[in-house]
């Protein structure tokens, strides 16, 4: 079975699974870890008021839990990212063979 360029597009994988992913895998991390609501999200997105002590309107301990967060999206979505190209390569090695 040879495959198609609609059954695999490079671009497409890169650009759903790791660009698009992102935003998204890191707003429910953060709501989860915060029980936040999405509108709460967003507001606390908005630039702060606050005093100028707090690191962008978050305590440093806030700060360092959003910073991991982010560290733990993009580590997670990078190894599912190489774990389906792995899977791709193999495919193609497989169609080159058969051609």
């Amino acid at each position: 079975m040879i495959m198609s360029e609609q059954q695999f597009n490079l671009m497409k994988v890169i650009y759903n699974g790791l660009f698009l992913d992102f935003p998204l895998k890191y707003r429910e991390a953060a709501c989860k870890e915060f029980s936040w609501s999405i509108p709460t999200f967003y507001r606390k997105m908005r630039k702060s008021r606050r005093s100028l002590e707090l690191v962008g309107g978050f305590s440093i301990a806030e700060w360092q839990i959003l910073e991991q967060i982010g560290h733990n999206v993009i580590t997670n979505l990078t190894q599912a990212y190489q774990t389906e190209m792995t899977k791709y390569k193999r495919l193609l090695d497989n169609n080159n063979r058969n051609i």
